[in-house]
């Protein structure tokens, strides 16, 4: 009974890893000196790319509602919707300016959602 229970989770854990593997397998290929231009090579992969990221926002989120049972009030779902509309907007654009943009806006982003969500814990800051 309990190998019902647990092994749903296991893999639920084991899909966010997975996930990564496949975007760097994506953007990455075999053989990365046969990369005549990384511009049009990005730009050939970028769909199944963002959609890849797209997935691992889900699983993410996912995996943060049922393993860790974290609340949808916490200041971390910023950073994982933050990613959902990445992979969106990436996948659904091709402009240079567009993931330009993707790209500053998660760098400055994702330390921002840190900082919030380690000094909005109680007794974080404070010795």
């Amino acid at each position: 009974m309990m190998l019902i229970r647990t092994l749903p989770r296991f893999l639920l854990v084991l899909g966010s890893p997975g996930l990564i593997y496949f975007n760097v397998c994506t953007l990455v290929p075999d053989n990365p000196s046969a990369i005549e231009s990384w511009h049009a090579y990005y730009y050939a992969v970028r769909r199944r790319y963002f959609l890849g990221v797209l997935c691992w926002a889900v699983f993410v989120t996912t995996s943060a509602t049922v393993v860790l049972e974290m609340p949808w009030t916490h200041p971390g779902r910023l950073l994982q919707a933050a990613w959902f509309v990445a992979g969106v907007v990436g996948a659904r654009f091709s402009s240079v300016r567009v993931h330009a943009g993707i790209a500053l806006s998660i760098m400055a982003f994702a330390p921002l959602v840190v900082i919030f969500a380690i000094g909005g814990q109680p007794g974080s800051l404070a010795p």
